[in-house]
């Protein structure tokens, strides 16, 4: 302030007091919302790689592969001191489960990888990536964790980053759908039955027997033979349903039908299996001559 008094100028100073006060920088910590989750996928046979895109969507980067619900991003919350900004950097990992692992890599941030907290210390991001599917994986469920590295992006305190370890990466693989063929029908070629009935008896090698009666075989048949392509390395279930047979005369009955598939069958590293069939047929008391053909069911469970 400037006073005048009699032709003379006085200069007052004054000295307005404030102080500086410490700010204080809060911890950073992270919580998961939503686990990264890739798509029930029925992958390509020969592999590829698969796809979390920022906009959440499922994409085949190569191999063709079939995608049967939605995947979700990771989500993940910061809290730390308001208004800050947050680095954070990502670390890949494999994915384990019934088969071999899964490289999880690529991984990205939305927002890209600076995370601006609100008045609140808050702060939200997004994580997608890459999901490496070896060629014939064995499906089931993989699952794995990740690395996320942190800090504020100013030199606060000691600048090093912090660890959080525990961000969850999943996926369910589905099986391939399963394909069977048949190659060869059962034939049990030409036969002279016994006049009394019988029951005749076609082996998976083709060869023929009496299981009662005597009736006359002129020839080998041939057994069924049959192709299945599904997921590599997956047990199986073969169900064989009887039918029957209609010609001339009266129905003829197909019964105790077997393969030679093992009590155990298993698709092999390719996923396939290949395997014969044999069974039994009744004939009855001066049935008819002639050409007999029916059908009998072939199941195949996973």
């Amino acid at each position: 302030a400037t006073f005048k008094k009699k032709g003379k100028t006085s200069l007052l100073k004054y000295i307005l007091p404030f102080s500086l006060f410490p700010i204080t920088c809060f911890s950073q910590s992270i919580q998961e919302i939503t686990p990264l989750t890739f798509c029930n996928t029925v992958a390509d046979a020969n592999g590829g790689v698969i796809q979390i895109n920022e906009k959440g969507g499922c994409l085949s980067l190569s191999g063709n592969h079939t995608f049967s619900s939605s995947p979700t991003r990771g989500q993940y919350e910061i809290k730390g001191t308001p208004f800050k900004v947050v680095e954070v950097m990502l670390s890949g990992t494999s994915l384990s489960g019934p088969g071999d692992s899964l490289s999880l890599d690529n991984l990205v941030s939305s927002p890209s990888f600076d995370i601006d907290l609100d008045s609140e210390g808050k702060g939200t991001f997004y994580v997608s990536g890459d999901l490496t599917i070896n060629p014939r994986q064995t499906f089931g469920n993989y699952s794995g964790y990740y690395t996320i590295n942190y800090r504020y992006n100013e030199a606060i305190g000691t600048g090093s980053w912090l660890i959080f370890s525990n961000a969850l990466s999943q996926i369910e693989l589905l099986p391939l759908p399963i394909i069977i063929q048949q190659n060869q029908n059962i034939d049990f070629s030409d036969v002279a039955p016994d006049p009394a009935g019988g029951v005749i008896k076609i082996n998976i090698d083709g060869s023929l027997e009496n299981v009662s009666g005597d009736s006359i075989f002129f020839s080998n048949g041939t057994p069924g033979n049959f192709s299945v392509s599904g997921s590599p390395n997956t047990e199986i279930s073969i169900n064989l349903i009887p039918g029957t047979l209609t010609g001339n005369g009266e129905d003829l009955s197909l019964h105790t039908l077997e393969h030679n598939a093992s009590a155990t069958p298993q698709l092999d590293s390719n996923g396939n299996l290949n395997f014969n069939t044999g069974a039994q047929l009744n004939i009855k008391a001066n049935q008819a001559p002639g050409i007999y053909q029916g059908n009998y069911t072939v199941e195949i469970i996973y």
